[in-house]
């Protein structure tokens, strides 16, 4: 409704409420509760999240963890966290001890892993800030939705990670705007660590 009432002419898409106005080019993606199976398990691994398009590139994003109450927000200009600039750790590489790949919690069903380190943290957003944040050297997606990554674009964008589909093509959010289901599961990493994550 404050987005409505403030620029009428802009499109939301949200997880909760599907498309309204769809002639628009601009588009705010909202996701009220990315980590619902964490939240509904008392984990604090959920959050918030916002993301903003103009023309199907993403222009800013913001993502709240209310259990930890961390606020990390992008836009063209920088990336915060809690109103500081976001400072990745130093580059853990693949064969480092401390790395491990962040994956969704039935990919042990679904793929046959061979990375040393994997953890499940429960939302989709959460696991690819972490690797914009150099905790985590990847994350895999399942096959999720423009909303479950359109609040992070920006932030992961400013911190030097590579979005990229199993097959190998790079996500392009703009064709995601027909249909907001990714065609495949993502990989997230630094583009000097992508091939060896992969």
């Amino acid at each position: 409704e404050r987005i409505a009432g403030r620029w009428p002419d802009h499109a939301i898409l949200g997880e909760e409420a599907g498309v309204h106005r769809q002639d628009s080019p601009y588009l705010w993606v909202i996701d009220p509760l990315d980590g619902t199976r964490a939240y509904a398990s008392g984990l604090p691994v959920w959050g918030i999240s916002v993301g903003f398009l103009e023309n199907g590139e993403p222009q800013a994003g913001i993502f709240y963890l209310p259990a930890t109450d961390e606020m990390y927000w992008a836009d063209t200009e920088g990336a915060f966290r809690n109103g500081e600039p976001v400072q990745p750790l130093p580059l853990i590489g693949p064969d480092d001890p401390l790395s491990y790949l962040l994956v969704p919690s039935n990919a042990h069903l679904v793929y046959e892993i061979t990375f040393p380190r994997v953890r499940s943290l429960g939302s989709t957003a959460a696991h690819l800030l972490y690797v914009a944040c150099s905790t985590a050297v990847g994350a895999l997606t399942r096959r999720v939705y423009l909303w479950d990554v359109a609040g992070v674009l920006p932030l992961l964008r400013h911190c030097g990670v590579r979005l990229i589909y199993l097959s190998g093509d790079p996500l392009d959010p703009r064709a995601l705007l027909e249909n907001p289901r990714l065609p495949e599961p993502l990989l997230a990493a630094r583009a000097e660590y992508l091939e060896a994550v992969r």
